[in-house]
């Protein structure tokens, strides 16, 4: 795990030897992940606690042997030492991602899932409620499948990778949003959508989700393959931002940078998100972290 003051010092880790040199604060040895491969990994703070949810497969590639664990901080230092709480579910399907989050006092996560999806979905959302940030209450329910044709782009064409990946939820005056990937993650039509609560009703009842019909963004000439998303606040809670991972042109596949893009409002709480911007753009920080020192 790495820590900064600033994004821009997340820079530097740019290689595998920089990944190395952070510091490891859990392996799994002599747990239920031991010589497990742990993919992808999320780090939120629920009911006043540091978590971490991760897939851990048997084998490499995991060929759907991919399950949701979750770890729990032992301190309030998320650099510090960490437990394996359980496998979240009790039911033993493949997930892939995941964003857990709480809606007016109860807790929820959503994954990416194959079961009870549309025929030939490769991942579909589904969600589920949850007792504690670790144990479900719930079976996973879907609530959409890729529909659109920018929603099924592989590295083969179109139609060939009908992919909804969870990214992660965001509230907005009590407004539910949800990001999400589209596409497969190696074509350069990979993209970003945005599933929205539409305010009453069942989470878990598809009907009340309604999907934008249309990314909420375009590539560029110097991004590509915008997706994989993450939400990130200011230090005073002010603003909202949307990181994401990307490739440089059509052709360099990798490494993905990340890059970080400023969420507004509309005058419904729909969040609205310029197209990606060029590598070096900066942005004006909230004000009231002006009276702060600048990074150097």
């Amino acid at each position: 795990m790495a820590k900064a003051r600033w994004l821009k010092d997340f820079a530097a880790i740019e290689d595998n030897a920089a990944i190395k040199a952070q510091k490891v604060v859990w392996e799994g040895a002599d747990t239920a992940a031991d010589a497990f491969i742990n993919w992808p990994v999320m780090l939120t703070r629920l009911h006043g606690r540091w978590y971490i949810y991760m897939d851990a497969a048997s084998q490499n590639p995991p060929m759907l042997t991919d399950r949701l664990m979750v770890l729990q901080a032992d301190t309030d230092d998320p650099m510090g030492s960490w437990t394996l709480r359980t496998s979240l579910l009790g039911e033993d399907v493949w997930t892939l991602g995941f964003a857990p989050f709480e809606w007016q006092g109860q807790l929820y996560i959503m994954a990416s899932t194959r079961k009870n999806h549309t025929p030939g979905t490769r991942h579909g959302i589904s969600i589920a409620s949850l007792t504690n940030p670790w144990t479900a209450s719930s079976e996973w329910v879907p609530i959409t499948d890729p529909t659109y044709a920018w929603e099924m782009m592989g590295p083969l064409g179109p139609g060939t990778a009908a992919i909804n990946e969870v990214d992660q939820a965001i509230t907005h005056n009590g407004r539910l949003h949800v990001f999400y990937s589209a596409s497969h993650v190696t074509s350069q039509h990979y993209t970003v959508g945005l599933l929205t609560y539409q305010g009453s009703g069942s989470l878990l009842d598809r009907d009340n989700w309604t999907k934008r019909p249309r990314p909420i963004w375009n590539n560029t000439d110097a991004t590509v393959g915008a997706g994989q998303t993450f939400v990130l606040k200011s230090p005073d809670s002010s603003q909202d931002y949307l990181g994401y991972a990307y490739w440089r042109t059509s052709t360099r596949l990798s490494p993905r940078p990340m890059g970080v893009v400023p969420i507004k409002w509309d005058a419904n709480d729909y969040p609205v998100v310029d197209d990606p911007p060029d590598d070096g753009t900066q942005f004006d920080e909230p004000s009231k972290l002006a009276d702060q020192p600048s990074p150097p």
